[in-house]
C-alpha cells in the first residue's frame, strides 16, 4: 500500500478539469487508472447508479462536474476500495463497506480512524493531561462495598496469604473499590491458575468469593463456633476489625 495522500491527491487542489486530469494521468496507480477507463465506459441505462466524487470530498474534493462520476454500485464500491489501498484513508474503506451494506464492518472502520486520529493528535483518552487527571482520581478513589465491614477493609487494605507456598497478595488501602476488584486481582496468583476459568463463569457465586466475604465480615462457623480467617489454602492477614455490634454505632 502506497501512503501519498500527505502531500499528493488528498491535498492538491485542482482549478479546472485540464489540470484534473493531466494529474490523474501522472498518478498512474490502480485507483487513477480505474477512473481514466470508467471515463471511456458506458453503464448500461437499467443499472442503478452512484455519483462519485473522483477527488474525495473528506479530502477536499469540489463538487465540480469534471470531479464527478457516475458509476455502478460495484464500481463505486471499488473506487474507494482503490482510494483507501492507494492513499491509506480509512474513510475510504469504510465507504466501500457502506456501499456494499456491510454495516458492522463500516462503523469498526470508522471508530479505527478515529482511535488514530485521537491518537495522532493526543486528544480524548490519549490526551496526557486526561491521563493525569483520571490517574489522580483513581487515586482517591474509595471503596464503594454496601457492607461496613467489606467497606473498611478495602479501606485499611489487607493480605491474603496462600499457605502452601507462603506468597502473599497485597491489596493496598483504598486499592481496590469493590470485591470483585479483589478477586480480579487475587485471580491472577499463580496458584489460582486453576480458578480463572470458574471465577469467569460463576463470578460472584463463587465459592472463594462468597468465602472472602465470610472472612471479611467476621462470619462464624456453626460447626467449630469460631470465626472464620481461611478460604480454602489461602488465610486474611494484616487487618484488625471489631465485629462486635457496638461498631455499628460509628
Amino acid at each position: 500500500m502506497s501512503i501519498l495522500f500527505m502531500n499528493t491527491f488528498f491535498t492538491k487542489t485542482f482549478s479546472n478539469e485540464e489540470e484534473f486530469l493531466i494529474f490523474l494521468k501522472k498518478e498512474n496507480n490502480s485507483y487513477s487508472n480505474f477512473i481514466l477507463e470508467k471515463m471511456n465506459s458506458k453503464i448500461p441505462p437499467d443499472e442503478k447508479k452512484h455519483l462519485h466524487h473522483i477527488q474525495p470530498q473528506h479530502a477536499g474534493g469540489p463538487n465540480k462536474k469534471w470531479n464527478l462520476i457516475k458509476l455502478s454500485i460495484e464500481d463505486h464500491a471499488k473506487a474507494h476500495l482503490l482510494l483507501f489501498e492507494c492513499y491509506a484513508n480509512y474513510y475510504d474503506k469504510s465507504a466501500y463497506h457502506f456501499i456494499l451494506n456491510q454495516q458492522t464492518e463500516a462503523y469498526a472502520t470508522l471508530r479505527k480512524k478515529i482511535q488514530a486520529d485521537m491518537k495522532l493528535n493526543k486528544k480524548g483518552f490519549f490526551d496526557s493531561n486526561l491521563q493525569s487527571e483520571l490517574g489522580s482520581r483513581k487515586k482517591n478513589r474509595k471503596p464503594k462495598a454496601r457492607n461496613f465491614f467489606v467497606k473498611k477493609a478495602l479501606e485499611k487494605g489487607f493480605f491474603l496469604r496462600h499457605i502452601p507456598s507462603n506468597n502473599s497478595i497485597l491489596i493496598k488501602p483504598n486499592e481496590c473499590e469493590s470485591l470483585i476488584q479483589v478477586m480480579d486481582k487475587w485471580i491472577t496468583h499463580s496458584s489460582m491458575v486453576h480458578d480463572l476459568q470458574k471465577w469467569k463463569i460463576y463470578q460472584s457465586k463463587y465459592h472463594k468469593y462468597t468465602g472472602l466475604i465470610k472472612v471479611l465480615t467476621g462470619y462464624i462457623d456453626p460447626v467449630t463456633n469460631k470465626r472464620l480467617y481461611t478460604i480454602s489454602d489461602w488465610k486474611l492477614e494484616g487487618l484488625f476489625l471489631n465485629y462486635e455490634p457496638k461498631q455499628f454505632l460509628d
